[in-house]
């Protein structure tokens, strides 16, 4: 359960990261492959902190 917590911290922190660079201008010069990589990226992290807040809440 602890683990899953950590998990759970990990990878919100690391969807904050992606949310911020997406939104520099940095992120808005890379190639369009490159944009659509982040952003494939950034929804896996999404659904993967989706199911351990479900798998979270279901232990509980």
């Amino acid at each position: 359960m602890r683990s899953m917590h950590k998990l759970f911290d990990k990878t919100t922190k690391e969807i904050n990261k992606l949310e911020q660079f997406m939104k520099t201008d940095d992120y808005k010069k890379l190639e369009s492959d490159k944009q659509e990589l982040i952003a494939t990226r950034y929804k896996a992290k999404l659904a993967y902190a989706d199911l351990l807040a479900k798998q979270i809440i279901a232990s509980l």
